[in-house]
Formats: structure tokens, sequence, C-alpha cells
């Protein structure tokens, strides 16, 4: 078998249950500006495996938000338990779970969807 058809992902492709994919989502505030997404994923791999993370920009500069999206549902509530009163460069982070969001960016998170890799 040549590397090229070695399958790097060994769970078969499926189309998954756009309440489950969007459960898994976390909207993160109160950014800073100088906060970077390797430092978002360092802080947040430590409360479960990501899948993906967007970063709405204007321009060069991000918006003060984010969007985190975790492999499992159950990651989001523990990052706010875990992570609640953190700060990233004097400003304290603000949690909420992607469906209580879903009013306010529909668009940021369809194209968060179309933009990560499965």
């Amino acid at each position: 078998m040549s590397k090229g058809n070695v399958n790097k992902n060994p769970i078969p492709n499926k189309k998954q249950d756009p309440e489950a994919e969007t459960s898994s989502v976390l909207w993160v505030g109160n950014l800073a500006e100088n906060v970077t997404e390797s430092m978002l994923y360092e802080l947040f791999l430590q409360v479960g495996p990501i899948k993906c993370i967007k970063i709405p920009k204007d321009r060069s500069m991000h918006k003060g938000y984010c969007f985190i999206q975790f492999a499992h549902s159950a990651s989001v509530p523990y990052a706010i338990k875990v992570l609640h009163g953190t700060t990233l460069f004097g400003k304290k982070l603000k949690f909420e779970p992607r469906p209580d969001c879903l009013d306010r960016v529909p668009k940021l998170i369809s194209k968060l969807f179309t933009e990560c890799p499965n």
C-alpha cells in the first residue's frame, strides 16, 4: 500500500447531527488584541480535544472573540467550569455555549463549519 492511500483519520466520515455539531462549539469573548490562535489552542486543549478554532478578523485585527469547536460536546460545559475566571493579558475571558449565541452571529457560525476540517 502506498503512503498516498493511508487514511489519516481511521474513523469513517459520517454526516453528524447538526445539533451535535453546534453543541460542541464554545464562544469565547473579551479577548485581548495580542491573543493568538496558538495561545487559545494551548489553553483550551487542557479541557478537551479541539477540532477547530475560528477567530473572526476585521482587516488585520481580530474582533475580540472566537469560536472553539471541540471534538466532544461534553468539553463545552467542562471548559466553562474549569476556565471560569481565567484572564489573558489582564482581560477576563467570557464564555457562552454555542446554542445561546446562534442568533448573534449566524453567518460566522456557518462559515466556521465550512472552514473546519472534518
